[in-house]
């Protein structure tokens, strides 16, 4: 996404009185420039006035400086003002894939803000076309907002529909409805307890609206994993995709490690889902805390199980006490989220930029897993607060 913001005290170090003025420059970022990112990412992104806590540069720099798979050569880049200071920033996550088992360098690219943009008007444009123009064979970005996709699509890519939506399954309509008011507005909160009873007490009027009167026994088993056996059936079930991410066991768990530390949707729940002979269907990761908007992380599946595995996390996120659930689509998930009364919006866009035309055609044909835990939905920086 890209934001930008009023020039402000932004705890970014200023140049000596006695020194000339610069050429404003685009470079990849190094450790010392992390207070100034962190001040830029608080104030317009966050929109608070406060400093930045200690946590949010921390990290900052783990994710972007300490990432296990870091590569020099696709760094993240800041905009240096012609004062010498940081006035702009865009991340980016080394994403290594593989098509159709061969090796493919890519890049997501997220977190582009610009302060100051009267003055520095090209320097969101200037940022993405450093990294666009990288060594990488593909470049992604998951959350590409009005202001960024435009940039995108002036230098020739385009947004991606079937990976750009966003579902939303209600169980509770005015328990989704003051969920929503509480993302926005904490006070909201007072109203749950009124949502519930007006849940409980206008239910049998909409419950065929909202579930139907035809639900059939699912046949399937479900059971809670973590760890290794969740890295492994994530690792076999990727590689359903002719483009999905080239993982390591490492690089995986410190992936889901970071994951689960985005308490703002509640906790982190990892399940496996298996037919009644025990074959792998699939598995589904979400945060959720009763009463509240479940939000997915990943779901994956078999090759015709998507229909199946969609069905057990909405059964347990029902089961849990969820009032709604909400997630990013992946293009063999839409029909299955159809049919299970989902609707769809789309509020950032996924945007891709490759030159490899059977890099193209995989995602073209929705057989590419390019989103989520392969991309940047997994970072704290999206969705989350720090104190």
């Amino acid at each position: 996404m890209l934001q930008t913001g009023k020039q402000g005290n932004s705890g970014r170090p200023e140049p000596a009185q006695d020194a000339p003025d610069r050429t404003a420059d685009i470079r990849p970022i190094e450790p010392a420039d992390i207070p100034a990112v962190a001040a830029l990412y608080q104030r317009i992104l966050m929109h608070r006035k406060e400093a930045a806590p200690a946590s949010l540069a921390s990290y900052l720099e783990e994710i972007f400086l300490n990432h296990p798979r870091f590569d020099a050569d696709m760094p993240s880049r800041v905009y240096i003002d012609q004062k010498g200071a940081v006035g702009g920033f865009i991340g980016v996550l080394p994403a290594p894939m593989l098509l159709d088992g061969n090796p493919v360098r890519a890049a997501v690219a997220g977190s582009l803000m610009v302060d100051n943009p009267v003055e520095n008007p090209l320097a969101g444009a200037r940022l993405l076309r450093s990294v666009r123009s990288g060594p990488q064979d593909l470049s992604i970005s998951e959350t590409a907002n009005d202001i960024s996709m435009g940039m995108w699509e002036q230098m020739g890519d385009r947004a991606l529909p079937r990976y750009s939506l966003q579902w939303i399954r209600v169980f509770r309509p005015a328990g989704f409805a003051a969920a929503a008011l509480a993302e926005r507005f904490k006070a909201a909160r007072v109203l749950r307890p009124v949502a519930s009873l007006t849940d409980s007490a206008a239910g049998p009027l909409y419950h065929s609206a909202l579930f139907g009167s035809d639900d059939k026994p699912r046949k399937y088993s479900r059971k809670e994993i973590e760890g290794r056996d969740l890295i492994a059936h994530l690792l076999e079930l990727s590689k359903h995709y002719g483009l999905h991410p080239d993982w390591d066991e490492g690089t995986l768990e410190w992936t889901l490690r970071h994951a689960g530390r985005k308490q703002r949707h509640g906790e982190m729940r990892s399940h496996v889902v298996q037919s009644p002979s025990g074959k792998l269907l699939g598995c589904h990761v979400y945060f959720a805390r009763p009463g509240g908007m479940a939000w997915v992380l990943q779901v994956l599946s078999s090759p015709k199980a998507e229909a199946t595995v969609v069905a057990s996390l909405l059964d347990h996120a029902r089961e849990t006490g969820a009032v709604a659930v909400r997630g990013r689509v992946m293009p063999r998930t839409i029909a299955p989220l159809m049919r299970q009364r989902a609707f769809f919006l789309c509020n950032a866009s996924t945007v891709i930029h490759t030159k490899n035309p059977d890099i193209q055609a995989a995602v073209d044909s929705g057989d590419a897993f390019i989103t989520g835990l392969a991309a940047e939905s997994w970072i704290r920086l999206i969705g989350d607060r720090f104190e």
